[in-house]
């Protein structure tokens, strides 16, 4: 399985596996715009990620593929389950090799800091299309080996927050 997706060898049919910000970005590179060297993170590993966790974890790896409702009009139990499922995420480990091909990616880079970049991509978006922007905060960490493990797993987090569960705040009007 592809881990790693480089900006400038992103097809249009890896839009679902890197998200619409990175497609979108790697269009302009492709197209000789000035743009930083750069990789994205494949959504097919926090898919795996998720369902790989242990089995009291299991509320995780369920609730990315179910059709959960949760009540999001009580907002102490909509922060409740939030807090839960992101706290089950800082506090795991990343799939195994993940570290290593990261770095392996990074071995040219010289800049001591790494910005991490949130990108959704809907695939089965309809004519009425949510909208994402500001959802989703950037994260930014030196370039250390477990200040970029706390990075992915804050950006995988944040599918849990409060605001991201929230039906409503999605819906552009």
């Amino acid at each position: 399985m592809n881990k790693l997706y480089w900006l400038n060898e992103i097809k249009p049919s890896h839009r679902t596996q890197v998200g619409d910000k990175g497609f979108n970005l790697s269009q302009v590179m492709q197209h000789g715009y000035p743009v930083i060297p750069g990789f994205v993170i494949s959504a097919e590993i926090l898919h795996e990620y998720l369902e790989n966790k242990s089995t009291s974890q299991t509320l995780v790896a369920e609730l990315a593929d179910s059709s959960l409702h949760l009540n999001v009009d009580n907002w102490r139990q909509l922060q409740q389950i939030a807090l839960h499922l992101r706290q089950e995420i800082i506090s795991s480990s990343l799939p195994t090799g993940l570290h290593a091909q990261i770095y392996e990616a990074l071995e040219t880079w010289e800049s001591p800091y790494l910005v991490f970049r949130p990108s959704v991509a809907l695939p089965n978006a309809n004519s009425k299309t949510q909208n994402f922007s500001g959802l989703y905060e950037s994260v930014f960490c030196p370039r250390e080996e477990k200040a970029i493990a706390l990075a992915l797993k804050r950006i995988w987090s944040q599918l849990f927050s409060a605001r991201s569960l929230r039906s409503e705040e999605h819906t552009s009007e």
